[in-house]
């Protein structure tokens, strides 16, 4: 896992967690959007569950690829997506750690973002 993107994930989640404690009643309608290089994205929405919203460009169904690429999450499905644009994922909620891992690997295996890129953030209202 490379350190500075994982660190700024967690850093993200952190804000992200922070603000859905502050309105809890907002929690849905708040996303973190982490961005990388070369348009690369991740939109994360935490409630009851966990919803995952990814930049994908690739032409193979976004789960099957994720399952080619080992990259899991407890009750993951595919909610929608559109070839080359995006795909919305829908999980449980799970440990950061565990949320930090995949993300992670999305960017690293699924979205070419290469070791050591550092990645933005910000929390947004939907």
């Amino acid at each position: 896992m490379a350190q500075t993107r994982a660190a700024e994930i967690g850093r993200g989640l952190g804000a992200l967690a922070t603000a859905c404690r502050a309105d809890p009643s907002a929690a849905g309608d708040r996303c973190l959007t982490l961005s990388g290089p070369q348009g690369s994205w991740i939109q994360v929405i935490r409630g009851p569950g966990t919803t995952v919203n990814v930049a994908y460009t690739g032409a193979v169904e976004p789960g099957q690829r994720l399952r080619d690429l080992l990259l899991r999450l407890p009750g993951l499905e595919v909610t929608a997506w559109e070839r080359g644009t995006y795909a919305t994922f829908a999980a449980a909620a799970v440990p950061d750690e565990v949320l930090i891992a995949f993300l992670d690997g999305v960017f690293e295996r699924v979205l070419a973002c290469p070791v050591g890129a550092v990645l933005e953030w910000k929390v947004e209202e939907l």
